[in-house]
């Protein structure tokens, strides 16, 4: 995966974010920012399905630890106690 594909996906993750928290409807927050309402929902509608699915983790019991290895090889090691949305915000910036 390309430098390129990964910063497009945090930054437009941050932008949609952004959008949510403002409480504005999108054209009028892309026209304040000077961007795209098009690009925009392009890549809500990309970032919504590349996002880990309901029901993807599972429960594990206390003082296990986690370690799950990527198709490139890398391994990433949970510590004991990470909360869940931690977790899939990492999730999500592994899937792009």
């Amino acid at each position: 995966m390309g430098k390129r594909k990964e910063r497009g996906c945090a930054y437009w993750r941050g932008v949609i974010e952004a959008c949510q928290a403002s409480g504005l409807p999108v054209k009028v927050f892309c026209e304040q920012r000077g961007l795209s309402a098009e690009v925009f929902y392009a890549w809500r509608s990309r970032l919504r399905k590349e996002a880990p699915k309901p029901g993807r983790f599972v429960a594990v019991g206390g003082g296990e630890r986690i370690e799950v290895e990527l198709p490139s090889g890398v391994k990433l090691r949970i510590p004991e106690g990470l909360a869940t949305e931690t977790l899939q915000r990492v999730m999500q910036a592994l899937s792009c």
